[in-house]
């Protein structure tokens, strides 16, 4: 390849990193963080927390309690304890918009909504920056950008066998950063391909494909009474041998015409999205309707299918998590270290050159967006940890008491936004500017030391009061637990780094390339 077409390149791939890199540093790393959504939203509602060994109710008295419970009430979905989603509990969803309705199958006790939407908010962070559906689109824009630099950026690299051992975070400066970005982007290269092409997909979808349901019969206004959710799921296997039901849906339960979609999955689609094979029935008669599914629609609709399970891991497991979790810090790092590498090279090109230990405005910002980033999102981790205590429910200055439960898109002007979105956003900031203030590697190293000492917050307060802490962490299905040790191992890598940013180190290291 000619040396100018492998420097117009060169420029594309860093010109794209420069635009999209604040913006695909914040969806790469709460992206991270969504991988583990299901157990934030059972860690963040320790009082829906339950893995019962059996289920006394069965889904037609779990459904009676709960619209005896809140009568007037028509249901549109109902999951099942089986569905991760539902914590281990039956949920109602009612037609009329609004919380769910929970039951714990062994107790029978009945909860109005959830205590925090916390692993919501992080969610849709991740997956539309809190601005609805222009979000969304907007962040499968940054998914093809994404794409593009990952292609150019190995266009661009002709020393790939060379740099894949190659990890000098001894170095100090640009080096160490120039190491980590070639060294997360090529061993992760596979997954952030995937990442990037899924994330493109799931953006872009809605503007892509149309989204009509199965269930387009319109209803009368008769009432009439409805099949048993039993007798549903029992015609649902019949139909689809192998079929686990996780929930049912109905267009318009109690009348005349409606139809239920019992919905789950088969042991060979693990890949593919809860839910995604359905059998469409008469509510009222039992007659089977439609069947519906990536096993039935083709390979095209297998294909679409697995992009959220491929994109959020959510087929792996606990292992696959983890790998997963680990491959997106990978991913943010790669941004991160873009970043910081631009800033250098342009810092060197400009007139500062001569004045090396004058930050530019490039790098301050760095420490600003992305440093302000990492900061407010901890302080809510912490935040959330002591909003479950006992003693301290109630006590918060702002209403909602850290629920999250509000109006989560920027772009619905008739709707307040939640308080806890407004604080992140000044944490965000403020945080921010006071990292921008000093200069950039003090800032950096004030952050990490910051962060080892939040994240190791976060599994001690959330056992505050509790009678004895193991209890914490392993209630459930070990959520806390899991939470605690990833907060340990994130906390020692923080201390890491804060340690490799010691002004005597560093003068050591400059010391020694000089």
């Amino acid at each position: 390849m000619k040396r100018h077409t492998l420097a117009a390149l060169y420029a594309t791939h860093s010109w794209l990193g420069l635009v999209t890199g604040w913006l695909l540093f914040v969806v790469c790393l709460s992206g991270t963080l969504a991988v583990y959504k299901f157990e934030l939203k059972s860690w963040s509602n320790p009082a829906l927390v339950s893995v019962p060994a059996v289920d006394p109710l069965g889904p037609d008295a779990a459904l009676a309690a709960l619209l005896e419970h809140a009568p007037g009430v028509s249901p549109r979905l109902l999951a099942f304890p089986e569905d991760r989603f539902s914590i281990h509990n039956y949920s109602m969803a009612p037609a009329e918009g609004g919380p769910r309705y929970f039951l714990e199958p062994a107790t029978g006790r009945i909860h109005h909504g959830l205590q925090s939407n916390f692993a919501d908010f992080v969610r849709l962070l991740h997956a539309n920056l809190f601005a609805g559906r222009w979000g969304r689109w907007f962040v499968g824009v940054l998914g093809i950008t994404m794409l593009a630099s990952l292609v150019l950026g190995v266009l661009v690299h002709r020393q790939i066998l060379r740099d894949l051992f190659r990890l000098r975070l001894g170095r100090h400066g640009r080096q160490a950063w120039s190491d980590l970005h070639k060294f997360s982007g090529i061993w992760g290269l596979p997954f952030h391909l995937l990442i990037a092409l899924t994330g493109a997909w799931l953006g872009l979808e809605t503007l892509l494909i149309s989204s009509q349901g199965p269930v387009d019969a319109e209803p009368t206004t008769v009432s009439a009474s409805m099949l048993p959710v039993v007798q549903a799921n029992a015609i649902g296997r019949q139909v689809v041998p192998g079929l686990t039901p996780t929930h049912v849906n109905w267009n318009a339960y109690g009348l005349d015409g409606s139809r239920v979609r019992v919905q789950g999955t088969l042991p060979w689609t693990r890949f593919v999205e809860r839910g995604s094979t359905h059998v469409v029935i008469d509510a009222h008669d039992g007659e089977v309707r439609a069947v519906r599914g990536p096993t039935f629609d083709g390979i095209g609709a297998r294909v679409l299918a697995m992009m959220k399970p491929l994109h959020f891991g959510d087929f792996a497991g606990r292992v696959g998590q983890l790998v997963y979790f680990v491959l997106g810090l990978a991913s943010t790092a790669l941004v991160l270290a873009g970043l910081l590498i631009w800033a250098d090279r342009a810092k060197r090109l400009s007139h500062q050159r001569l004045r090396a230990d004058c930050p530019s405005i490039m790098e301050r910002a760095n420490a600003g967006v992305m440093g302000g980033f990492i900061l407010a999102m901890a302080t809510m981790f912490v935040l959330v940890s002591l909003a479950r205590v006992p003693s301290l429910e109630g006590a918060w200055p702002w209403p909602g008491n850290l629920a999250f439960a509000g109006n989560f898109d920027l772009t619905r002007f008739d709707r307040p936004v939640m308080p806890e979105l407004v604080f992140f956003a000044a944490a965000w900031m403020v945080g921010g500017m006071a990292l921008a203030w000093v200069r950039p590697i003090r800032a950096w190293r004030a952050l990490a030391a910051a962060t080892c000492a939040l994240v190791l917050l976060v599994p001690l307060a959330s056992a505050v009061g509790r009678d004895r802490m193991l209890d914490e962490w392993t209630r459930g299905a070990g959520e806390g637990g899991g939470l605690a040790l990833v907060c340990i191992a994130l906390a020692i890598c923080s201390a890491s780094i804060a340690r490799r940013l010691h002004p005597g180190r560093i003068a050591r290291m400059s010391q020694r390339e000089t």
